[in-house]
C-alpha cells in the first residue's frame, strides 16, 4: 500500500486491475500504446469502479517525440512495433520514462510491469537514469526468444541491459537466474544488487 506501480504496456488491464483491487491504497500508473485497446483498458477501469489510478495512452521507447510505425491489432488486444499481429501501421510518438517521471515530478517506481512484446530492452534504455540511480525497486518483464528476434535483438538483450545496470534477476518464484535466459518464455523479476 502506498507503493506506485508502473504497468508499461497495460494491454487491457488483465494485471493491473487485479493490482489495484487488491491494493487499493497503490498508485497505478498504466500505459498502453494502441489507441484500440487503449479505449479497452480505459473502459475496464470505469467498469470495475477503479478510483485512484492514471492511464496513458504513450508508445514508451528509448527516446521522446520518435515517430515510429506501430501495428495494432484487435485481436486479443495483441499490438507490437514488429509486424507480428498485424500488416498496417499508425505511427506513434515515443516518450521516455526518464522524461516522463522528470516532467511529472516521479522520483521513485516501487514496482513496474513490462510487456512490450520483445522491445523491452528499448524501454529500460528510456528509464536508464532511474536504473543508474537505483529509484526502481522491482521490476516484471516478460522475455520471449521469439518476440525479441522480432523486435530484432539478440536473445537476452534486455536481460543484459538491466544486469549492466546493477539489477540481479530473479524467476518468478525468486530463483535466482545466474545466466541470461535465451530460450523459452517466462516473467523475470530484476531488483537492484544489494551491497
Amino acid at each position: 500500500d502506498g507503493d506506485t506501480f508502473f504497468d508499461i504496456g497495460a494491454n487491457i488491464g488483465a494485471i493491473g486491475l487485479t493490482v489495484v483491487k487488491n491494493k487499493k491504497k497503490i498508485k497505478y500508473i498504466g500505459f498502453e500504446a494502441s489507441p484500440v485497446v487503449f479505449e479497452y483498458l480505459s473502459n475496464n477501469f470505469v467498469t470495475n469502479k477503479i478510483s485512484d489510478y492514471t492511464l496513458h495512452n504513450y508508445l514508451v521507447h528509448e527516446k521522446d517525440g520518435v515517430h515510429i510505425p506501430f501495428y495494432q491489432s484487435e485481436y486479443n488486444g495483441k499490438s507490437s512495433l514488429a509486424p507480428t499481429y498485424a500488416t498496417e501501421y499508425i505511427m506513434l510518438h515515443s516518450i521516455s520514462l526518464d522524461s516522463f517521471c522528470r516532467e511529472k515530478n516521479i522520483s521513485h517506481i516501487h514496482w513496474m510491469k513490462g510487456d512490450v512484446q520483445g522491445f523491452e530492452l528499448y524501454v529500460f534504455k528510456g528509464m536508464e537514469q532511474l536504473l543508474q540511480d537505483k529509484k526502481v525497486d522491482n521490476i516484471l518483464f516478460e522475455f520471449e526468444y521469439w518476440a525479441e528476434e522480432a523486435a530484432g535483438l539478440e536473445k537476452g538483450a534486455a536481460q543484459q541491459f538491466i544486469a549492466s545496470m546493477g539489477y540481479e534477476m530473479f524467476d518468478i518464484k525468486g530463483k535466482k537466474i545466474e545466466e541470461v535466459i535465451t530460450k523459452g518464455r517466462t516473467m523475470i523479476w530484476a531488483k537492484p544488487v544489494e551491497n
